[in-house]
């Protein structure tokens, strides 16, 4: 009989084999748009059941670290990106100033822009 701490053992094991195969499937896609249920799906086909959605989600933003970026908005699933590969996902567009959903875009579009522009100093530096 397994004790408690080996099962817990055994079963965060197969939480972090999980969340590794999720990442090198994110990895390998890297030049996609992932929002926050496909990964979930991902996640789950390769036979997560442990964390939710967001934590899945919040997982990644701490393995990859500032070269992964997440936009998010009301009533929207959340979307990740690689942040060399944003700039062709997303685009700066003319705001009517009646439209919650052009500002919205707008105003991912420009935090995009400006991490990009973080990114190229980073690199020089």
């Amino acid at each position: 009989m397994k004790s408690a701490s080996a099962a817990s053992s055994s079963s965060q094991e197969e939480v972090d084999v999980t969340f590794e195969t999720t990442v090198n499937a994110v990895r390998a896609e890297s030049s996609r748009v992932w929002n926050s249920i496909e990964l979930y799906d991902l996640y789950q086909s390769n036979g997560g059941r442990d964390i939710s959605r967001r934590t899945l989600v919040t997982k990644l933003l701490e393995y990859f670290g500032s070269v992964l970026r997440m936009q998010s908005g009301t009533a929207v699933t959340s979307v990740l990106v690689f942040r060399s590969k944003a700039s062709s996902f997303f685009r700066l567009v003319a705001s009517s100033g009646e439209d919650d959903v052009e500002i919205g875009l707008e105003t991912v579009a420009l935090q995009i822009v400006s991490d990009l522009k973080e990114s190229v100093v980073d690199d020089n530096n």
